[in-house]
């Protein structure tokens, strides 16, 4: 009802090996008993219990900051940000680094979930280019690796790198076959909900709607969704955050604290620097690329010397600024847990997190609060009729309450000069 993926067990099949609490960065709201075990295996700088390397400070682990884009308009345009991933992908596929990579297409039984799948081919791969904003169970491809004979490139949001690792240290033949890992920078995710808000704001009911939203087409581009025509409905990507998906969180966004894919080879996403802010309407797209590894290093490098990617060198203080949101996210988790604890829901403890101040704990307390709330069916009957200026009100003092007044006054302040907040949902 929740409108998100939860793992369960099922008793009649399992031996006790604990493999899946090993591996899953996920949680089981449903079973309080159990609720968040997997994530305290985690320490608040991002370093696994078990040995996992560290990733010391706000960044993680790094070699090198850089913004940048494909050199292939198309794929620049096609792509959520600039492009970068897309071009990895067949540049390495191109040139023998990999023989597959994970890629998310639509569900074949016509499902609102997109599907993770293994495949060399381009075509699919651009037509997998972009962001889809909904729950992706990433590990189903896991048994797929295992049974390719070849060297497999993974793409995936922090919590499904992580688990990959993980995974990757227990199965030896998996860690063999993952030639690297590309990792997606992450605000939180969003649970089918956010969607479904999402579709009936564009004017469609239940039923009247296929797949999850997904982004592309320039940048900050569209959040797109089809209807059952195959008509496509399309809302500003700002727009459709602030007053639809924000409030979406799956419950084990709350206790997580890598927002910046700390145990990828390449974290990427998108370059939301001020000086980039006045170009949103003309600019194609810029990605945010941490390089964390040799390997990726050297991936990088090679693929912008054959001139796939056109990248720019930026020092710290500019990816930090850029990384503004999920950091901060970071920094909250110890009071997002307090909240959690305090609405009765068993949390990992953290001996090595700093003790949070008193705004973040009521910015924590909102936060879940507001997570909660939303999955009852009067208050989401309420987001669903509410006028969007009072959205786009709500929006603003929710995400104050969670990033701060200075860095939401300024990309408010570039937003409004966009006039991106014209409009409802266009067709």
């Amino acid at each position: 009802a929740a409108g998100e993926y939860l793992p369960t067990v099922d008793p009649q099949k399992c031996t006790r090996c604990h493999l899946c609490l090993a591996v899953c960065p996920e949680v089981t709201p449903s079973d309080r008993e159990n609720a968040f075990t997997v994530s305290s295996r985690y320490s608040a700088s991002g370093r696994a219990v078990d040995g996992q390397d560290a990733a010391p400070g706000a960044l993680g682990q790094y070699r090198a900051c850089f913004v940048g884009h494909a050199s292939d308009g198309e794929v620049r345009y096609r792509a959520a940000s600039g492009g970068i991933i897309t071009t990895l992908l067949l540049y390495g596929l191109r040139h023998g680094h990999y023989d597959a990579v994970t890629a998310i297409r639509p569900s074949e039984s016509g499902g609102m979930m997109p599907q993770p799948c293994l495949t060399g081919d381009e075509k699919e791969i651009m037509a997998a280019s972009g962001s889809w904003y909904c729950p992706v169970p990433l590990n189903r491809v896991i048994a797929d690796i295992l049974d390719f004979d070849g060297r497999v490139a993974v793409v995936g949001l922090p919590c499904h790198i992580r688990g990959f690792r993980q995974a990757a240290k227990r199965l030896p033949v998996l860690e063999k076959r993952i030639a690297c890992y590309l990792g997606l920078v992450c605000h939180h995710g969003v649970t089918l909900r956010g969607a479904q808000l999402l579709a009936r704001r564009s004017g469609l009911a239940s039923g009247q709607w296929t797949g999850a939203p997904h982004r592309g087409h320039g940048w900050p581009g569209m959040l797109q969704i089809l209807d059952a025509e195959g008509r496509p409905h399309r809302y500003p990507y700002k727009e459709a955050w602030a007053t639809c998906l924000n409030y979406f969180w799956p419950l084990a966004c709350l206790a997580c604290q890598d927002g910046v894919s700390a145990f990828a080879d390449i974290a990427l996403g998108d370059a939301w620097l001020p000086e980039m802010r006045g170009s949103y309407a003309t600019n194609p797209g810029e990605n945010l690329i941490i390089v964390r590894t040799e390997r990726g290093h050297n991936l990088l490098q090679e693929a912008q010397r054959r001139e796939s990617l056109a990248l720019s060198s930026i020092d710290r203080r500019s990816a930090v600024f850029s990384l503004h949101a999920p950091l901060e996210r970071q920094r909250r988790a110890r009071a997002r847990l307090g909240a959690l604890r305090a609405f009765g829901y068993p949390t990992p403890e953290f001996s090595d997190m700093p003790t949070s101040p008193v705004g973040h704990r009521l910015g924590a307390f909102l936060c879940v609060a507001t997570v909660l709330a939303v999955r009852r069916p009067f208050v989401f009957a309420l987001l669903a009729h509410a006028p969007a200026f009072l959205l786009r009100l709500l929006g603003v003092l929710y995400t104050v309450s969670q990033e701060g007044f200075g860095h939401v006054l300024a990309g408010v302040v570039g937003t409004l000069r966009q006039g991106i907040f014209s409009g409802e949902g266009k067709t």
